[in-house]
């Protein structure tokens, strides 16, 4: 005797859907500690990102040199060191295009303050409105040293994902395509 046939209480549809459902949440999840893991080790993940552009841009380099008979160290310093030339020269370039007008611009400030602390005295403002024009004059000056103070943290921490990225780089040049492999 042969059972009688069941009947599916869950459709198939509903079955697959499932099935993706959760792998597309556990997706998510994944995504956002890696992102969370890369946010709390910014420096790394902005070094080791630096340097995976840099070696995969580098690389064909790296491989010419070798078919020529370089061994991978020495390929790879030379060409690390090409690359450092041409960041560095590139970064001086732009700093050299800025830095002139450095001090207008602190010049232009100032030359800014002083017209509209004179426009105010000329245009019979009360003494205590200029006094707390002097005051909120004053919370600028202090916030533009505050926030020269921000940028030279952020240029150290360039710096030290520049070094780190070096580093990195010249290692990935040099074993990458094992690591690869």
């Amino acid at each position: 005797i042969q059972p009688p046939p069941t009947r599916e209480v869950v459709p198939p549809w509903l079955r697959n859907a499932a099935a993706i459902g959760w792998r597309v949440v556990v997706s998510v999840l994944l995504g956002a500690v890696v992102i969370a893991v890369g946010t709390a080790l910014s420096t790394v993940t902005a070094s080791v990102l630096i340097a995976v552009i840099v070696a995969a841009t580098f690389a064909p380099f790296v491989l010419g040199l070798r078919n020529r008979g370089w061994s991978r160290t020495a390929a790879a310093a030379a060409v690390t060191v090409g690359a450092v030339v041409i960041v560095l020269g590139t970064l001086l370039l732009i700093t050299l295009a800025f830095v002139p007008y450095l001090p207008d611009v602190a010049n232009w400030v100032r030359e800014g303050i002083a017209d509209v602390e004179q426009a105010l005295a000329d245009a019979a403002i009360p003494p205590e409105t200029i006094a707390a024009l002097d005051d909120a004059a004053a919370q600028i000056q202090r916030a533009i040293g505050a926030a020269a103070g921000v940028i030279v943290g952020g240029l150290a921490n360039a710096a030290t994902i520049g070094l780190l990225a070096l580093f990195l780089t010249f290692f990935f040049l040099q074993d990458g395509d094992k690591a690869w492999g």
